[in-house]
């Protein structure tokens, strides 16, 4: 009779590693999700001050005469 059966299964050699590890990597794991979830928001805080600050600038209330030096030096570096 082909396929898997109790005795087939129960030879198997599976890798577990120990708890300490299986910890450290959840805890891993954790932080870059908290991290990921992070620099989400800040991208979406991001593109609501960008729309706003676009707003502004096609209705005409933009006035970065005080910055044109260092807005023109961004543009070159770009």
């Amino acid at each position: 009779k082909s396929g898997l059966n109790f005795d087939s299964i129960k030879s198997l050699n599976i890798f577990a590693p120990d708890k300490q590890l299986q910890d450290e990597f959840s805890s891993i794991v954790e932080k870059i999700q908290t991290l990921k979830e992070k620099a989400k928001k800040q991208e979406q805080d991001l593109e609501v001050m960008f729309n706003s600050l676009m707003q502004y600038a096609f209705n005409g209330q933009l006035d970065v005469s005080g910055y044109e030096p260092e807005i023109k030096k961004e543009l070159v570096n770009v």
